[in-house]
């Protein structure tokens, strides 16, 4: 059964913003990115009942210390001048049109001020009546802190993905987010699963081979950070690329592969 959409839709001048939804990071934002309104589907970050949509203001760009004033940053430069955000967080029907709304938005921020090196939180709080999970993230393990033990576990599940991609394992990779795309898929918006793994295994297959590389991997204690508090390891690189990461050396995009994990009874998964 195809299930209503739910959309946070951003625009922002002059500003860097990160979007969260039950303390997951659902969007990163940059000065240039939201000029126009960008679309934001959060279905599989949802639960029934209370939820809570935060904004990062002037977010750090060192993902474990996105909110430590970064005036000595070289991003610093030029981060000047007045900004704002527009964000609207509703449900819509589906099939309608991008642009358009169903009712008014369960969440609104607006906010103007001056672009700035400290970062400024803002959270919004709001019930769902709707069905919405349980997803595999709410029973994870709970970790309090990244200490070396769980670093040394996530950073080892990490080169074991790595690994399979390197090999070219794609059907074992696609397994290990099977969780995932279950959940993106039937879980959030009523649709079938495969078509989304087809289409990953031809999108691994093709930027697999030449002139596309599969990037070196970089694991730092400073780009793993717990998200879902606590539930899952969100795992970038110290520029907030992500660790997994086809480049073609000619052009500026890439083809990534977002990695958040977990510990779901007591076997690492790739949860979002």
């Amino acid at each position: 059964m195809v299930k209503p959409r739910f959309v946070i839709r951003a625009q922002t001048a002059n500003l860097r913003v990160e979007v969260w939804v039950n303390d997951i990071p659902v969007s990163y934002l940059l000065c240039d990115q939201a000029s126009s309104p960008v679309a934001i589907p959060v279905n599989q970050y949802l639960v029934k009942g209370k939820n809570a949509i935060r904004v990062v203001l002037h977010p750090g760009p060192v993902p474990s210390r996105a909110l430590d004033s970064w005036a000595s940053e070289r991003e610093a430069l030029g981060y000047t001048g007045t900004a704002s955000l527009s964000l609207r967080f509703a449900k819509e029907s589906t099939g309608q049109e991008a642009t358009a709304q169903n009712g008014g938005p369960l969440v609104a921020i607006s906010w103007q001020g001056l672009a700035a090196t400290q970062p400024l939180p803002m959270e919004r709080e709001f019930m769902l009546d709707e069905p919405a999970g349980p997803w595999a993230w709410e029973t994870a393990t709970r970790f309090r802190s990244l200490d070396s033990a769980v670093r040394e576990q996530a950073s080892n599940y990490v080169r074991r993905l790595y690994g399979l991609l390197a090999a070219k394992q794609f059907d074992a990779y696609i397994l290990e987010s099977s969780t995932k795309l279950d959940e993106l898929t039937e879980g959030a918006y009523g649709a079938p699963a495969e078509p989304m793994r087809r289409g990953m295994l031809r999108a691994l297959q093709d930027h697999s081979e030449a002139p596309y590389k599969l990037q070196p991997l970089e694991i730092s204690d400073e780009g793993m950070r717990l998200v879902a508090g606590g539930r899952m390891i969100e795992c970038l690189r110290k520029d907030r690329r992500h660790l997994l990461e086809y480049v073609h050396p000619g052009q500026d995009g890439a083809f990534f592969l977002p990695t958040m994990i977990g510990k779901v009874d007591s076997v690492w998964k790739i949860l979002r």
